[in-house]
């Protein structure tokens, strides 16, 4: 059952979840296009991505890796944190 829920017209779907602060929902961009919001699980086909948060502030810059063999209920988490004040990045 579970795999008929990774299944889409294009192929297989993968599933992640993008973290940062909760109080704090930010825009989820994969390759350049925005895919949803974070503290969510996202669906996005399997590739290669560049993943980015909308705004400033956040560390790292960018996720970059392979989304594949993930699950509804068990998506890939990619964690973004608060960025340091002194560090460059806010």
């Amino acid at each position: 059952m579970q795999q008929g829920a990774r299944q889409s017209v294009g192929g297989v779907m993968e599933f992640i979840k993008v973290t940062f602060d909760p109080k704090d929902i930010r825009d989820v961009d994969a390759n350049g296009s925005t895919i949803g919001e974070t503290e969510t699980v996202l669906m996005l086909p399997t590739n290669f991505y560049t993943v980015t948060l909308s705004g400033a502030g956040y560390s790292p810059s960018s996720w970059q890796g392979l989304v594949d063999g993930t699950l509804p209920d068990q998506p890939l988490v990619i964690a973004f944190q608060k960025a340091d004040d002194d560090n460059g990045e806010v």
